[in-house]
């Protein structure tokens, strides 16, 4: 794309942002801190598009006090999320299955038409025991939804965090694929969209 083609289509992707494409917002925690990170960008997310969202624990844990605290974990969670939700459109609750993290995941999104999920690229296996990286993965590679991975700092930044969208683009039709999508993001958080080819 040239100059002027990298203007137009980055006109088309933020007058594209208008519907409402995340309705419903899957955020699995593995009981972690690392893995919590993810909960400011759900917030600001949430807020801006008035989304329904779930917190998932996958609680599969044989010793039943493993999996009481699962429980008592994702609940915490969810009330914590729930203050900063507070005042929004947004709604929350709160899933707990038992099983395998990465399939109870992907079953979860796909019965619950689930538009997003949200998580974080890694954990340290928390108090559910499941390797958040390989999880990341593996519903990366096989989620229908569409999916943000926030990325895990040992100092997670403040403030707003949804500022530039970096678009990467080849030219191909599947490349663009992602532009409603952005476009969404841009016009609900009032980001910079950087078209890069």
């Amino acid at each position: 794309l040239g100059i002027g083609g990298c203007r137009d289509l980055r006109e088309s992707v933020l007058t594209q942002g208008r519907g409402e494409m995340f309705d419903r917002v899957l955020v699995p925690l593995d009981g972690s801190e690392l893995a919590e990170q993810v909960l400011p960008a759900v917030s600001e997310l949430a807020r801006a598009f008035g989304s329904e969202v779930a917190v998932v624990g996958v609680c599969g844990a044989e010793d039943r006090e493993e999996n009481e605290a699962c429980i008592l974990y994702t609940a915490r969670k969810a009330d914590d999320l729930g203050a900063t939700l507070a005042g929004s459109a947004a709604t929350l609750k709160t899933v707990v299955i038992p099983g395998s993290a990465a399939e109870q995941i992907l079953s979860y999104a796909k019965n619950e038409s689930v538009d997003l999920i949200i998580m974080c690229s890694h954990g340290r296996s928390g108090m559910m025991r499941w390797s958040l990286g390989s999880t990341v993965d593996k519903v990366l590679r096989k989620a229908e939804a569409s999916l943000i991975i926030v990325r895990a700092m040992q100092s997670p930044p403040s403030g707003r965090l949804f500022s530039r969208i970096v678009v990467p683009l080849d030219g191909s039709e599947s490349s663009v694929a992602v532009l409603p999508q952005v476009g969404q993001v841009a016009g609900r958080l009032d980001c910079e969209v950087l078209l890069v080819r």
